[in-house]
This record gives C-alpha cells, structure tokens and sequence, in this order.
C-alpha cells in the first residue's frame, strides 16, 4: 500500500505539471501564432470556421492535438484524485492506535518490526492493528 500510495502521489504531481506545460503551450500557440484572445482549444474552435490559411490551420491543428493530450491528462488526474480521496477518508475512520500504524507502515514504509519498535507494541500486535487497518482500506 505504502507504495502504491507514493507512486499515485508523485504521478499526481507528475501530471499536474504536464497539464500545466500543456495548457501554456496551447496559450502560446493561440495567442503568438493565430493572434487570437481564448486561451483554450474550446474558445478558439468557433473563430477558425472558415479559416483556410495553411499557416492557421496547422497552428488550430497542434492545438487541438494538445487539447486531447490535456484531457487525457486531466481524467487520469480524476483517477488518481479519486484513489488519494478514498484513502484520506479511510483515515479520518482509524482511531489513534490505527493511525499512528498507518503513519509507521504506509507512509513511513517501516516494517511490522520497525512499526513496533517506534511505538512499543510488540509485533503481533502491529499485524493485529495492520489487518483492521486492511478492512478500513
């Protein structure tokens, strides 16, 4: 879980960042290359009807690709986004015992050994709290 829970926190910020570049590069595109006032894919699309000129519909076209790039982006985002918020409301259900666990194990990635040791609990006791802490989930 510990894992798991890492690599969707970093591929969030990962993602973000991508959205973010996206969406500056279609700005960039539709403010330096077609002139236009939107700043998105969806505010332009209506003023390139009937625009027939290679130079814009080349430029309307890499916008239009990035645009379907920044969606992707944005939906696994919502996936992601998802997974982190079933976890913090897992947490807000553990009481103290089950948390200060959760802490050692899932966001500190300590052994059952290690979790013990820091808390005073013996080890059967942490894999005790750690299967309630697995129902929660």
């Amino acid at each position: 879980m510990y894992k798991q829970l890492k690599k969707q926190l970093d591929e969030k910020r990962i993602i973000d960042r991508m959205i973010k570049e996206l969406t500056d590069r279609i700005e960039f595109i539709i403010h330096k290359k077609l002139g236009l006032k939107g700043s998105s894919y969806s505010d332009i699309k209506i003023e390139m009807i009937g625009v027939t000129e290679d130079k814009y519909l080349q430029a309307f076209a890499k916008v239009e690709n990035l645009d379907k790039d920044r969606e992707l982006l944005i939906e696994e985002k919502n996936i992601i986004v998802d997974f982190i918020d079933d976890v913090y409301k897992s947490i807000n259900n553990m009481n103290n015992q089950e948390l200060n666990v959760f802490k050692c194990r899932y966001m500190l990635g300590l052994s059952n050994r290690q979790t013990a040791e820091r808390l005073g609990y013996g080890i059967d006791r942490i894999k005790q709290i750690n299967r309630e802490i697995t129902k929660k989930l």
